[in-house]
């Protein structure tokens, strides 16, 4: 029997790197992990993911770990992204924690379809006769 890269024999088993690595990828564009959250401002500032991960200097190995992790707790989301940041080899983690924090608010922030419902709602709604605030 000739055993090949994998170890097992036969090619069409993967290798415990390749599950690793299709769960990454999995896990980091699912709402609620770090890469979902880092997508979000690579749409909104036209960076590349590459880019993304230069800039905070950490390799393309510990970035795919790092964008499947789930996202920092809300009241500890600083210190959480730090130690994330820390446990991922990032370089650069005071741009990651502002990364981070960027992305996380643009997320927050309400779409502009969502306001300009809002605003023809308010001003497109008819005036009832029955009203009482209108009648003096």
């Amino acid at each position: 029997m000739t055993v090949l890269k994998n170890g097992k024999g036969n090619d069409d088993y993967p290798t415990d790197e390749d599950s690793l690595h299709a769960w990454y990828q999995y896990a980091a564009q699912q709402p609620g992990s770090v890469g979902w959250l880092l997508s979000i401002l690579r749409l909104r500032q036209g960076q590349t993911e590459e880019h993304q991960r230069e800039e905070i200097e950490v390799s393309r190995r510990d970035f795919e770990k790092l964008q499947s992790i789930p996202l920092p707790r809300v009241d500890r989301f600083q210190s959480d992204a730090r130690r994330i940041a820390t446990a991922c080899q990032v370089k650069q983690v005071f741009r990651f924690v502002q990364m981070l924090t960027l992305a996380r608010n643009l997320a927050m922030a309400p779409s502009e379809s969502d306001n300009r419902f809002v605003y023809e709602a308010a001003f497109d709604a008819p005036i009832s006769e029955n009203d009482e605030t209108l009648k003096e």
